[in-house]
């Protein structure tokens, strides 16, 4: 009697097991974007938004990371792109257990993009500085001296497009 009572207890704990791994098994999937994309800076913001099956369990989360940071608990945010430089960046979506192990996860490419006019604006701004960077020290003060002239903002290939006037 007592082997049957081990074997029934090994089983009911094997299959316990079972059903509790069955139980924790997520699908996450990144649906918005629905595709690898592209975005223009300053012009577009990044949204995201996920979704799970089945539904999280009691001590379950979600996150979304950006480059591999965290940016927002839960699955949906928005990421605006005027401060992402430019190229390729990774979005993924994760489930974390109690234990904050991923258990789940869906990842996603987006590329940062300058937009051409506001490059063309930046380098304008950048020659107009040179410009008057090499202009005589007499020719600076009449400039400073007329109220109707004013010298070109001070840009150089650091200064972000968003400052440029």
């Amino acid at each position: 009697m007592s082997i049957l009572f081990k074997t029934t207890k090994i089983a009911g704990v094997m299959l316990s097991l079972t059903l509790s791994s069955m139980a924790w098994a997520y699908s996450i999937t990144i649906t918005e974007p629905s595709e690898d994309r592209a975005y223009h800076r300053h012009a577009q913001n990044i949204e995201i938004e996920a979704n799970i099956s089945p539904a999280l369990a009691v001590g379950d989360t979600s996150a979304i990371l950006f480059d591999g940071k965290l940016v927002a608990d839960g699955k949906k945010t928005t990421i605006p792109t005027a401060d992402l430089a430019l190229g390729e960046h990774t979005i993924t979506a994760i489930v974390m257990d109690k234990n904050a192990q991923t258990i789940a996860k869906d990842e996603r490419k987006v590329y940062v993009l300058q937009r051409n006019n506001l490059v063309k604006k930046k380098q304008e701004a950048i020659k107009k500085r040179e410009e008057y960077e090499a202009l005589p020290l007499h020719k600076k003060l009449y400039i400073g001296l007329r109220q109707d002239l004013h010298a070109p903002q001070d840009v150089d290939a650091s200064t972000p497009t968003w400052a440029i006037k």
